[in-house]
């Protein structure tokens, strides 16, 4: 879709490892040029329910604000997401 949408098959796998290491991924224009996204999966007994993701101007969205403010903002409310349909 963009220059920076992964085609590659392993590549596509090495990513989708990553994410699942860290909890939450982080779209830099793939699908859309100039948006980035942050975004992790609302889980309970082993089945996803959905997610919560963050979009928003790549202008907007420094680095700090991709690699430490938004994946703790959108890990908490995944978390507490998680932990209304647990109990």
């Amino acid at each position: 879709v963009t220059d920076r949408t992964i085609t590659d098959r392993d590549e596509l796998f090495a990513e989708l490892e990553e994410i699942r290491e860290r909890g939450y991924a982080v779209g830099r224009g793939e699908a859309v040029e100039g948006l980035t996204s942050v975004a992790a999966a609302v889980e309970s007994a082993d089945r996803v329910f959905g997610a919560v993701t963050v979009v928003g101007p790549t202008h907007r969205f420094g680095s700090d604000r991709v690699n430490e403010e938004l994946p703790e903002t959108v890990l908490g409310a995944a978390n507490a997401l998680e932990l209304n349909i647990t109990y």
